[in-house]
């Protein structure tokens, strides 16, 4: 009775330890519930082309890369659905130097530019002439470029002519009593006055009168005065020449202000106006700026370089801008606020404009633009991005070859045409239309399906020198 209780004890313990290890090893054959993290732990990936993702490792079809194993925790770019993207791993924003940009609304300006000449300000330019004949007894103004003053004599003229008509005025002018001088001097009719006129014909000015009335003796020589303050510009004359009542003897400038003759090309001169200020620059002075403002726009234009002529008066006091001088000019033409990003977030393809705009962190999507204006260092958006998007600036080249080297290259979906909107006009909606984007055969590839992408709109860029 003893042996057969043992061997039912016995066996029921072997039982149980059947039991147990087959509930083991059932156990030990059933596959954990699979996650993502350890999913992820088991693909591989090319560094430089992160959209290859295989099972196993290997080399990447594209480059011939070892496969690294995908790190977890990292954010799967195909959750994003998208399929014209690229991601740029830590590694590579920071090699790639990028920079990420806000979408804002700045003030804008147009900005033109243009070439031109000084030259005289002809409303400050004059001639001194002979007032009779006779002969240049002496040159106070002996060269070009000599200033002169309007007060001070270029020179003294001796004329018979003028000789015989003082002695006339003062035969009649000594024959008159003080009492009898001033009616007579105001009566048209009166001898007096006919010879007093003939002097001022000659040149006679109040200084001249004065001392001829005090002397009482005839000049010899009558001074010639220029009209304004200035510089001699030409100079016709040599001591001891003869010469006709009218002949040019000098020409006079006053280069107090010049006028900088700038030429605009026909599709900018429509944005200029009287009243605008101009910054002109030189290469005699690069690091000063002088200041003018437009006073006249020609009303014809040069067919050969299709350009127009614009006038600006400048201030040139201290006589630093030189007749014939070259000068650059920039005039800024205000055009209101409007969405801007950095000029380098633009990438042109030649019949297209792109920026590559952030969706996820180093994750970046194509975008189709509409530029206008280019303003130091921005650039318009007419359409295709709205205020607050992130667009890449630096590294926004290499985002765009990395796109290339994919299989199939960049691809931007089509859109319907659209006519380009005038220049500077802010876009006529900030919506963009979508459209369908197509698959593309990756072969081993772990590619996601694509999704509705914006669709873009055919901007044309205004045309630059």
């Amino acid at each position: 009775m003893a042996v057969t209780t043992k061997r039912i004890v016995l066996f029921v313990v072997l039982l149980s330890l059947v039991a147990a290890s087959l509930l083991l090893l059932r156990r030990g054959h059933q596959a954990p519930p699979a996650t993502a993290a350890a999913r992820q732990a088991h693909e591989y990936t090319c560094p430089m082309h992160p959209f290859v993702v295989k099972d196993r490792p290997g080399t990447c079809p594209i480059c011939n890369m070892e496969l690294v194993p995908k790190v977890a925790g990292k954010g799967d770019v195909r959750d994003l659905n998208l399929k014209e993207h690229v991601y740029l791993s830590p590694a590579q924003q920071v090699m790639a130097n990028l920079e990420v940009a806000k979408v804002l609304y700045k003030p804008l300006f147009k900005a033109i530019e243009a070439a031109g000449i000084i030259n005289y300000d002809q409303t400050r330019q004059a001639k001194v002439s002979a007032w009779s004949a006779g002969r240049i007894e002496k040159l106070h103004a002996s060269m070009v470029g000599m200033r002169v003053a309007r007060g001070q004599p270029v020179a003294e003229l001796f004329s018979p002519e003028l000789a015989g008509a003082e002695e006339e005025y003062l035969t009649l002018l000594l024959a008159k009593g003080r009492e009898e001088r001033a009616p007579l001097l105001r009566d048209g009719a009166s001898p007096l006055y006919r010879a007093r006129l003939r002097l001022v014909q000659l040149g006679f000015g109040d200084a001249q009168f004065r001392e001829l009335e005090k002397t009482s003796r005839p000049a010899v020589r009558i001074p010639v005065y220029p009209p304004m303050d200035g510089v001699v510009t030409e100079k016709n004359v040599q001591e001891g020449q003869y010469v006709k009542a009218g002949d040019p003897l000098f020409s006079v400038a006053d280069l107090s202000r010049v006028w900088g003759e700038l030429d605009v090309y026909e599709d900018e001169f429509p944005f200029l106006k009287p009243g605008q200020q101009v910054a002109l620059s030189s290469r005699s002075y690069p690091s000063r700026e002088f200041i003018g403002r437009i006073t006249y726009i020609y009303p014809f234009l040069n067919p050969k370089s299709r350009t127009n002529r614009v006038r600006v008066a400048v201030d040139n006091r201290q006589l630093l801008l030189k007749p014939e001088m070259v000068v650059n000019a920039t005039v800024q033409v205000p055009l209101g606020t409007g969405l801007a990003v950095p000029a380098e977030a633009v990438v042109n393809t030649g019949d297209r404009n792109l920026v590559w705009v952030q969706v996820k962190q180093g994750v970046f999507v194509p975008r189709e633009v509409g530029v206008g204006v280019r303003y130091r260092s921005d650039v318009q958006i007419l359409a295709g991005l709205q205020k607050d998007d992130a667009v890449a600036v630096n590294g926004a080249f290499l985002i765009d070859s990395e796109a290339q080297l994919k299989p199939g290259g960049r691809q931007i979906p089509a859109g319907p045409a659209v006519s380009s909107p005038q220049r500077g006009a802010p876009p006529a909606s900030g919506k963009h239309p979508a459209g369908p984007g197509g698959d593309m055969d990756m072969g081993d590839m772990d590619m996601a399906p694509s999704s509705p992408a914006g669709t873009s709109q055919d901007m044309t860029q205004p045309k630059r020198r």
